[in-house]
Parts: structure tokens; sequence; C-alpha cells
């Protein structure tokens, strides 16, 4: 029969709860990661209709 051990039981409930926060924390780099990409296209586009509308004034 299994005897428990209370300090290795101990250290695997500090594992799993280490393990699911490692997985939470790539998820949200995942996140933002896209987020940030879509902000830097946004930026781009932005850019891309400052600089049309200046030549349209220069002409």
């Amino acid at each position: 029969a299994k005897k428990n051990n209370p300090s290795i039981d101990r250290r695997m409930g500090q594992l799993r709860v280490q393990i699911d926060l490692t997985q939470e924390l790539d998820r949200l780099k995942r996140q933002s990661s896209k987020i940030e990409e879509e902000i830097k296209n946004l930026q781009d586009k932005i850019l891309e209709t400052g600089s049309d509308k200046l030549r349209t004034q220069k002409s």
C-alpha cells in the first residue's frame, strides 16, 4: 500500500500549479503577440494613408 508523504504531495501540488501558470502565460504571450501584430498593421495603414494625403496636397 502507498504511504502518503505530505511533503511530496505538497511539492506535487506546487508543480501542478506552476505548470498551469506556465501554460496560461504561454497562452497570454501568444494572444499579445497577435495583438501587437494587428497594431503594427494598423500603424502601417495609418502611415500609408497619411503619405497618400500628403502626396495629394502637394500636387
